[in-house]
């Protein structure tokens, strides 16, 4: 079998804002007996060249996970980093998958996921010739910044680890092909190999996030501001909130890639005694149009504003439109 032409770093779109991912839901457990879900996630022995994956399977209850995840998201992941493929990209990746790690069903309200352990470990990376960041000798790396592969031991490789580094996971050029073939989304491939000694392949990737087009579907920003009673919320007030924070996500959840994208929730917090909301868009004073006869909607006792912002969410030189939306009468 002939090894790959190239190994990509595998990770979620974190450009587009229509993909967006999982995080662990109240009520997950380990199912290994660590005192957090996601410690069941963690490599054992994770500074030592003989890390070994955890393995699930047989111990595996469905864990719940929550987040805005659109149902086309064929790659969402669980807290940013870990795996998580759609069963559209499990029946298209089929024994790509199953040969190299265990898959794990979530308990979802957006579909049918899987949590993925990458299980293959490969002792391929050519560590000389690679550049490493390791706090001492003969551990694994704090971060890898150039990666060299022993070609000879990549043949019949798809998707996996390298014992230098447990959290980074890694596929081939055949892996790559047959998600492009399938049409699955929210996958982005970050070449790492081959690339010339001077390359810096995180340079290259921040240079072409700067060029997508897509990032301009998060380029303003919407803020909406419920004024509490008090300086603090009251119970009622955070039944509320996150009913509010709910019914938000789910009026600007889009279906498909084709349909209207207006904007998506980022976060949200209490804070100077207001329970604001924020909110990524394309054009803030479309969205703000959009949502004003739902706001009308909205269960809420005291004053209702929005700040439309003419620039991304972190933007603080930019301008702004204060705008009260309501305004509580006694």
């Amino acid at each position: 079998m002939a090894p790959p032409a190239a190994v990509y770093m595998l990770k979620p779109n974190l450009i587009d804002p229509r993909f967006r991912g999982f995080i662990i839901g109240r009520g997950a457990k380990s199912v290994l007996g660590h005192k957090r879900a996601y410690d069941d996630l963690l490599v054992d022995d994770g500074e030592s060249l003989d890390w070994r994956p955890q393995s699930l399977s047989k111990n595996w209850i469905p864990m719940p996970v929550t987040g805005p995840v659109n149902p086309f998201n064929d790659y969402p992941c669980l807290e940013i980093a870990e795996p998580v493929f759609s069963r559209r990209a499990i029946d298209a990746l089929g024994d790509m998958l199953t040969k190299n790690g265990e898959l794990l069903p979530l308990k979802t309200d957006v579909g049918e996921y899987c949590l993925y352990i990458v299980m293959t470990k490969l002792d391929a990376l050519d560590s000389k010739k690679s550049r490493l960041c390791r706090s001492r000798p003969g551990t694994t790396a704090l971060d890898i910044e150039y990666f060299a592969f022993k070609r000879e031991r990549l043949p019949g490789a798809a998707i996996f680890r390298v014992r230098e580094h447990p959290n980074i996971y890694l596929v081939t050029d055949s892996f790559k092909e047959r998600v492009e073939q399938a049409g699955l989304n929210g996958f982005n491939f970050i070449k790492v190999w081959p690339l010339p000694e001077s390359a810096n392949y995180r340079l290259d990737e921040a240079a072409r996030r700067r060029k997508s087009k897509t990032i301009k579907l998060a380029g303003q920003a919407l803020i909406l501001r419920f004024r509490l009673g008090k300086q603090r919320p009251n119970p009622r007030e955070k039944k509320l909130a996150e009913h509010i924070q709910a019914s938000l996500i789910a009026t600007l959840r889009v279906r498909s890639l084709r349909e209207r994208y207006l904007g998506s929730v980022q976060t949200a917090e209490f804070s100077n005694g207001e329970f604001r909301v924020f909110c990524t868009c394309p054009d803030c004073e479309k969205l703000g149009d959009h949502l004003a006869d739902w706001l009308d909607t909205v269960p809420w006792d005291c004053d209702i504003a929005i700040i439309k912002r003419f620039g991304n969410l972190f933007d603080k030189k930019a301008k702004e439109e204060h705008v009260l939306m309501r305004q509580f009468v006694t």
